[in-house]
């Protein structure tokens, strides 16, 4: 009987052991899957390191800190501007701080500044009511400086990306190009058509080289808005017959934007490094511990019990899922690009029960932006197919008589359509979008 009982309760020790371990095993498991995040992908560490690459010196971007200060030494002045800047920190650029003390040139003839493509913009009037004298006088810094600002070889931004950052006089550069037009026919285009058709080619060659070049995506749009601006120019000069469209046939071969131009990569990563900082302010641990009346005990606890509702890591990871589909998307030819923006993709959210706070906190960031910008891009290119068939054709109505005739060889990028005319413009069609404006993708014709 003593023998029985002992075996008994060897047994009984057993299966409770072996019960024991069923439940903590499985237990442990749990909390471990709980506990434990995942690691940052490559894309997401590469966000989360953003480094400036430091550039002072030759920096259109730098030049234009100061591009409309009253001042001798521009570039010297601008750098001292930006170093300024850059030992300033990012949390403090909310406050209203003065980045230098110059007096600023100004543009003061509203009209001097209208877009081409505006119905009620009339640049050949403006510059007929101007004398070259005031123009001369109020603005001979804005052209100097204009042309001064595409003699640079690189245009990098030196500015840590920040919801707050500063940023410098892009729109005394926009000005300054429309000035820039106003002079050429105040005193080029009545004596030389030649050099005034040059002209426009060498802006056009300087700005998709900045275009190129620039790593910062607010520059880059503003860069194709300048683009646009030149072709809506010559497009204007040639409907009023002002050039004889053949001698844009060296401009007519810069009518184009190859991969290296439409590439947003660097921009929009920059871009979006702004976005993940915000987010990770959101949900940061450090300010929950912030409080001083917490004790250390109570902080260790809380920062074990915050590890099992929030997984920092695999938050980045889903959000930067989200930036690398429209990564991709910026390289692709613009037949591709459109089938791809159509498809309909889903990222699944941070699992629930693992990341309940990543799942709360994450909403869809709304960055159907950047494919818009993309598009704008790719939009600007078919502008510039619409100008080359009207540098080809000579005028409107040329082109209006050649639409329905089966070698008319301009075709939409996206699709192969061909172009319209609707409402004093002449178009291709493009994506759906506030951001693809109809300057972005038509040339106005002139009455």
């Amino acid at each position: 009987m003593g023998q029985i009982k002992i075996l008994r309760v060897k047994g009984m020790k057993k299966r409770t052991k072996n019960w024991t371990l069923a439940i903590i095993v499985p237990l442990f498991a749990l909390l471990t899957f709980l506990y434990v995040d995942e690691s940052l992908s490559p894309l997401s560490k590469e966000l989360l390191e953003y480094k400036i690459v430091e550039r002072l010196d030759n920096n259109g971007q730098v030049y234009l800190w100061c591009f409309a200060c009253k001042t001798d030494d521009v570039y010297e002045s601008a750098k001292n501007i930006q170093q300024k800047i850059n030992q300033t920190d990012k949390s403090n650029y909310e406050e209203d701080i003065d980045w230098d003390e110059f007096d600023k040139y100004k543009f003061a003839d509203n009209l001097l500044i209208c877009n081409k493509f505006e119905t009620d913009c009339n640049v050949f009037e403006i510059a007929n009511n101007l004398t070259n004298d005031k123009l001369k006088l109020n603005y001979f810094w804005a052209l100097a400086r204009y042309q001064s600002y595409f003699e640079f070889d690189f245009y990098m931004s030196q500015t840590y990306p920040s919801e707050e950052e500063p940023l410098p006089n892009h729109r005394a550069l926009i000005n300054s190009q429309k000035t820039y037009h106003i002079w050429i026919i105040k005193n080029v285009l009545g004596k030389n058509q030649v050099e005034a058709s040059n002209l426009l080619l060498e802006e056009l060659n300087n700005l998709k080289k900045v275009l190129m070049k620039n790593d910062t995506l607010l520059p880059k749009l503003v860069v194709a808005e300048m683009i646009a601006e030149n072709l809506e120019f010559a497009s204007q000069l040639i409907q009023k017959k002002l050039i004889n469209p053949e001698l844009f046939y060296m401009y007519k071969k810069e009518l184009s934007l190859t991969k290296k131009h439409k590439d947003l990569t660097k921009a929009l990563k920059r871009d979006y490094v702004i976005y993940l900082e915000m987010f990770s302010n959101i949900v940061s641990i450090k300010k929950t511990l912030k409080k001083k009346e917490r004790l250390w005990l109570n902080s260790q606890i809380v920062k074990v019990l915050y590890k099992f509702v929030y997984k920092p890591n695999n938050t980045i990871n889903y959000l930067v899922d989200d930036i690398a589909r429209i990564l991709s998307l910026t390289k692709l030819p613009p037949k591709e690009f459109i089938k791809q923006v159509n498809r309909k993709s889903t990222i699944n959210k941070p699992n629930k029960v693992k990341n309940y706070l990543g799942n709360y906190y994450v909403k869809p960031h709304e960055i159907n932006y950047y494919v818009d910008y993309i598009a704008r891009v790719h939009s600007l290119h078919n502008k510039m197919i619409l100008l080359k068939s009207l540098i080809k054709y000579g005028s409107i109505k040329s082109i209006d008589g050649a639409l329905s005739s089966k070698d008319f060889g301009f075709k939409n990028i996206f699709n192969d359509e061909l172009p319209y005319f609707e409402d004093s413009l002449y178009c291709f069609n493009s994506i759906e979008s506030k951001y693809v404006e109809t300057k972005h993708k038509c040339l106005k014709v002139l009455d």
